[in-house]
């Protein structure tokens, strides 16, 4: 048994399961209030407290849009928290994918910590950014893979990582949608949605499941927006103007049956890519007239979130 002995202090016992209890303190000078201190210390408590509400603001989550425009090339950058005269904030041209007027359809994002999670790791490099663009285009199946400097103040060229192909087709895509290690694809002309994710044997994306949009319960026959929210999925055709919500759209994929919550005529809009913003709760889309607009879930009502002199083709969103 080990014990502290000491005249001035109380004797402290390890050996058992409570502390001896300690004489209360008291002193002969009780502290006192000094009223003329307190005013030098209030500003300083104010800046403190400033730059705490500051930094936990901005700690908060916030949603980017990225929009894909095929003439000039180009990735532009949306922050749709900031009023619409601002909210263009950045633009990476894409160097050496000017493809003229079977050019760029869709774009998608997959973060950096995906690729190792899901096996893309496997063949394609480790990004030096927060991860990668992915694009498709009307001139042929392959998936472009593509780094923007998103760590930069300002805009500047993306680099092209990887570019290889993704399915034996003979026609190119129109859009792609990137959720939780899955590629979707679809094809207008052969009017199919593929599933993708990465083969663990040959080093690239193989075929999990595919869609006829003939099966859609509303026009879809040139079906170039796609995305989904949970087991909820939207489609836009640019054709028949219209943008449709899918409920039970797990149903849809593995048993045919695919039913429309709801069908929103879009004209004049033409809708060439639709995502999902979560933390605002909406659906967002382009025209490729260069106009950015926004619906709630239900598609009760049209928003136009930004008018642009780009050909847009393709978006996504990104919650930095």
């Amino acid at each position: 048994m080990l014990k502290i002995q000491n005249p001035s202090l109380p004797s402290l016992d390890f050996a058992q399961d409570k502390p001896s209890t300690l004489p209360p303190f008291q002193s002969s000078n009780p502290p006192t209030f000094q009223p003329s201190i307190f005013p030098f210390f209030r500003p300083s408590i104010i800046l403190l407290l400033c730059l705490f509400l500051t930094a936990c603001a901005s700690s908060q989550p916030v949603p980017r849009y990225y929009l894909l425009s095929e003439k000039p090339a180009r990735i532009i950058e949306v922050d749709p928290t900031l009023p619409e005269d601002q909210r263009l904030t950045r633009e990476f041209d894409l160097e050496g994918l000017e493809l003229s007027d079977d050019g760029l359809e869709g774009i998608a994002f997959i973060a950096a910590a995906d690729l190792e999670r899901y096996g893309y790791d496997d063949f394609l490099p480790p990004p030096a950014e927060a991860g990668y663009f992915l694009l498709v285009t009307q001139r042929d199946t392959r998936l472009y893979v593509v780094e923007a400097p998103l760590s930069q103040p300002v805009g500047g060229p993306a680099r092209l990582v990887e570019a290889f192909p993704i399915l034996n087709l003979d026609s190119g895509a129109s859009e792609i949608h990137y959720a939780a290690g899955e590629i979707w694809v679809a094809f207008a002309k052969e009017q199919r949605l593929y599933r993708l994710v990465p083969s663990t044997v040959s080093g690239g994306l193989i075929k999990l499941s595919e869609l006829s949009f003939g099966l859609m319960p509303v026009p879809a026959g040139d079906v170039e927006g796609f995305t989904q929210m949970e087991d909820v999925a939207f489609i836009g055709d640019d054709a028949a103007r219209l943008v449709a919500r899918l409920d039970n759209f797990s149903d849809c994929i593995s048993r045919s049956i695919c039913a429309a919550a709801w069908s929103r005529d879009m004209a004049p809009l033409e809708p060439s890519g639709l995502a999902w913003d979560a933390l605002n709760d909406r659906l967002v889309g382009i025209d490729d007239e260069g106009e950015l607009f926004g619906l709630p879930a239900d598609g009760s009502s049209v928003e136009t979130l930004l008018k642009t002199d780009f050909d847009l083709e393709g978006l996504t969103v990104v919650v930095q």
